[in-house]
């Protein structure tokens, strides 16, 4: 039978659009990203031993370590003998006002050195270490991870995963008396008494009888 117009003769049709691959479940992208993630720290593991089996194409002899080990020391020391040195060349050549002088030049810049200097210093150095030691914590907790499941459930769509509901809270307990609200008006009313019982007849009269005793 002939096709249609302007299909050619003796050529098949195009084969059909594949359908969308499925949309993979919570627990199976878990599975996929934990498998992918072992098999990443594995290959990095192997590369790092790899690296650390290679020798050093060349050999340092044994004498470069305690050298470079005493070096700080022998700087330090070479300091310290160029300092004293020139206090004493210059120091025999001082009157009485240049000696105090010079006295209260090392007493100030030394308190500057341990109260001030150090003490800012011991300052900046607490707070750093108290900022790595919270950012390492909260990287522990997962503070700074990112769910892709929640990205693939999209904004307005909910997550398919269970959460733990929070607790009822409790409230706070007062530390002192909850004290009585002020009135603007005065006390209230006291409330409204009825008429009074009459009293029962069997009962003696309220003087009692007659001749008794008062």
């Amino acid at each position: 039978p002939p096709g249609p117009p302007g299909a050619r003769s003796g050529v098949p049709p195009p084969p059909p659009t594949p359908p969308p691959p499925p949309r993979e479940d919570d627990p199976t992208f878990v599975r996929r990203v934990r498998l992918a993630y072992m098999d990443r720290a594995s290959k990095a593991h192997q590369q790092l031993l790899q690296e650390e089996s290679q020798e050093t194409p060349w050999d340092i002899p044994e004498w470069v370590f305690p050298v470079m080990l005493m070096a700080a020391y022998i700087a330090c020391a070479v300091s310290m003998f160029c300092s004293i040195f020139i206090d004493l060349s210059f120091g025999t050549k001082f009157d009485r006002i240049q000696e105090r002088n010079w006295y209260y030049a090392c007493g100030i810049g030394l308190c500057l050195d341990i109260l001030l200097l150090d003490v800012m210093r011991c300052s900046v150095t607490t707070v750093v270490e108290l900022r790595r030691f919270e950012i390492r914590r909260r990287s522990a907790a997962g503070d700074f991870l990112k769910s892709r499941i929640r990205a693939q459930a999209g904004a307005g769509k909910e997550s398919d995963l269970t959460y733990r509901k929070p607790g009822v809270k409790k409230p706070n307990v007062p530390n002192a008396a909850v004290k009585a609200p002020l009135l603007r008006n005065g006390p209230p009313e006291p409330p409204k008494i009825g008429p009074p019982v009459p009293r029962p007849a069997f009962l003696p009269p309220p003087g009692g009888p007659p001749g008794a005793p008062p």
